[in-house]
């Protein structure tokens, strides 16, 4: 490898440390993120579990004011639900956007080094960490409506 090369390669390893860590530091914020709304959806589910097992009467209000709670606690579920979704899909474009500049850096490392094409594996619009934090989210809004519903009917 002759000086010109060897400045271009370091500068190209330089260039894929750089969209690496950039990478690594999205994941960990999309995945703070979840564990953060799902750590909020368990207080909120234990916090009523925790007032059923202390017989403290969630219900002190009269019918009307229970549909209108109720209403509004099944539309903040499913805000959050599309704020998740939006936040999710904001990410993954990111992601997405890091894994392009990552597999051009490494085409052009090989053809550097002379070791032909990478095999190029073209990466999915939406990874399957999306649908299983999505489907974590959903499930536990399922277990936070119920207790929303059985509490408010009880």
């Amino acid at each position: 490898m002759n000086d010109e090369t060897r400045r271009r390669y370091q500068a190209l390893q330089s260039l894929n440390d750089q969209n690496w860590a950039e990478f690594q530091e999205k994941t960990r914020l999309e995945w703070r993120l979840s564990f953060g709304l799902w750590t909020s959806i368990v207080t909120v589910i234990g916090s009523i579990f925790a007032g059923r097992a202390t017989n403290i009467d969630l219900n002190i209000l009269k019918w009307p004011a229970v549909c209108l709670a109720t209403s509004l606690a099944a539309f903040l579920c499913v805000a959050l639900i599309g704020l998740h979704i939006w936040f999710l899909l904001w990410i993954q474009k990111r992601l997405n956007d890091i894994r392009a500049n990552l597999r051009t850096v490494r085409s052009e490392m090989w053809e550097l080094l002379k070791l032909g094409k990478p095999i190029s594996t073209r990466s999915k619009w939406v990874q399957p960490s999306f649908f299983v934090q999505l489907g974590i989210t959903c499930l536990l809004v399922i277990v936070l409506m119920s207790l929303i519903f059985s509490t408010s009917l009880s």
